[in-house]
């Protein structure tokens, strides 16, 4: 018969029942650094017992692949002291558990008791064996919460306390660094977030700026800004800037080609220009004939001299509502100058 490692006893300070995936199973609770027993024994008919063997115990987590359990400071999790019985059949284990069931994250523990035989059933040869996992006998305790006081058992067989284990209440150093870590990933993707959206929305704002456009007359003179600036930082001053570089540029024909935009305008631009006109002339009340004349690009005749200079005396005098006899002075926009 194949030799067999059983647990006949596991003490706890509490025995807890509960269903799990709807199996009824047991959770023993202990208190930390305090003895509890484990009874072990194996079948009469095993060659294997506890005195050509070595009792291996070792804490592991309650998981679906269960792992060992190991402190940081190195200390061991599980100590356990062995009394074998006169017939080295069966064994009686006093342990002792190092660390809380909190400190896990509320994990529970199982103690893995492993009997390791060390030497050939013969006692005459004393042949010794190699140890190997298939050679030894493996037997796994029930589930075990460690807590750290008394009292702690007294509330949960009292029922203060929930059956099964609760969180850690004190989180450790790094679980919170990396609670912390994942708020501030989330909010930095909200920052993204909205600094993209930001991006569009303004992106959006400044194409439907550009694309209204202002024009200057219905002829469609317009004064048009950059493609991403918007329509208001086009100032006063800058306006005109632009449209006395633009007379400048036009060469001999530019009084005629702005007398035909002035005649072409309708009755709201015609006002707005006489304002203009009017503020502008304000300026030059002192006129000098020959700084006027000299302006012009070609030479005038004694006619048209003669006119210019009765407009700068008028001028001079402060009149600036003037009948004008000749229909062809540039200074007359609203008369026809197309023969000019």
């Amino acid at each position: 018969m194949a030799s067999r490692l059983t647990i006949l006893e596991q003490q706890a300070c509490l025995i807890q029942s509960q269903l799990e995936e709807g199996e009824e199973t047991q959770t023993h609770v202990v208190v930390r650094r305090t003895p509890f027993r484990l009874e072990l024994a194996v079948n009469e008919e095993s060659e294997i017992d506890f005195k050509n063997s070595r009792l291996e115990c070792a804490l592991m987590f309650d998981l679906p692949a269960p792992k060992e359990v190991t402190l940081a400071d190195g200390a061991p999790p599980l100590s356990f002291v062995a009394r074998p019985s006169a017939d080295f059949k069966s064994c009686q284990v006093d342990m002792r558990v190092n660390m809380l069931t909190t400190q896990a994250n509320g994990v529970r523990f199982l103690i893995e008791a492993r009997l390791q035989p060390l030497f050939a059933a013969d006692e005459l040869v004393k042949v010794k064996l190699e140890p190997s996992a298939d050679e030894a006998l493996v037997v796994w305790s029930k589930p075990i919460v460690v807590v750290s006081k008394q009292q702690q058992v007294r509330n949960r067989a009292t029922g203060k306390e929930p059956h099964h284990v609760r969180a850690n209440k004190r989180a450790r150093t790094e679980d919170l660094l990396g609670t912390l870590q994942e708020i501030l990933s989330s909010q930095q993707e909200h920052r993204d977030e909205l600094a993209s959206l930001y991006a569009a929305v303004t992106k959006q704002q400044r194409s439907k700026s550009s694309s209204a456009g202002s024009t200057l007359t219905s002829s469609g003179a317009a004064l048009a800004s950059s493609g991403s600036a918007p329509r208001s930082i086009l100032s006063l001053s800058g306006a005109l800037n632009q449209l006395l570089e633009v007379y400048r540029n036009e060469g001999t024909q530019r009084q005629q080609k702005l007398a035909r935009v002035t005649s072409d305008a309708d009755v709201t631009s015609r006002g707005l220009m006489r304002e203009v006109g009017f503020v502008l002339s304000a300026d030059f009340y002192v006129c000098d004939v020959d700084e006027i004349k000299a302006s012009f690009p070609v030479s005038l005749s004694s006619d048209e001299d003669e006119h210019l200079l009765q407009r700068a005396t008028l001028l001079s005098h402060g009149q600036d509502d003037i009948e004008y006899d000749d229909p062809r002075s540039a200074w007359a926009p609203e008369h026809a100058v197309d023969d000019y």
